[in-house]
């Protein structure tokens, strides 16, 4: 692929990125970051295209590319408000209030359901913190099935729930 059809291809493809920021975005102040972040995902998608890829193939790869780019953002500050308020946590404790929209479920009880690789990676993130970088090294798998995975079991739990 030479350099022009390169940055074309990156060109054509910005809309996208715009489209999952804006999905994505929960602050309209953290916009300008996401799409900065999605746009790097998607030079890495584009420079990483296999030959062998049809169209929808490369499509999905981009769109989990933009997407891995945008969550590691968010993982980045996430890490950055758990030490600030790790620091405020050893000043002061509160207990939240309980809260009366969440059924009385315990959580075992609510991936009963899953399969064990979905189980593994529920667990890993939710209960333990694991990064998907870490929860794909355990099961062999790429970041990206774990983000997509991890997606899947999202919207099969709130179906239950």
């Amino acid at each position: 692929m030479t350099k022009m059809e390169r940055e074309m291809l990156i060109m054509a493809n910005m809309p996208l990125v715009y489209y999952i920021a804006k999905k994505t975005c929960q602050n309209p102040q953290d916009m300008l970051d996401l799409v900065s972040e999605g746009t790097l995902g998607l030079i890495k998608a584009v420079d990483g295209k296999d030959p062998k890829y049809t169209q929808k193939q490369f499509q999905d790869y981009m769109q989990r590319c933009i997407q891995g780019s945008m969550y590691s953002k968010f993982r980045k500050d996430a890490d950055i408000r758990r030490v600030e308020a790790g620091f405020i946590e050893d000043l002061v404790y509160e207990i939240p209030e309980k809260s009366t929209d969440f059924p009385e479920r315990d959580f075992e009880d609510m991936i009963k359901s899953l399969s064990e690789d979905e189980k593994e990676i529920i667990r890993g993130v939710i209960l333990y913190g694991m990064y998907f970088e870490d929860i794909a090294k355990k099961l062999k798998i790429t970041r990206q099935g774990v983000m997509y995975k991890y997606e899947k079991i999202l919207k099969k739990l709130k179906k239950e729930i």
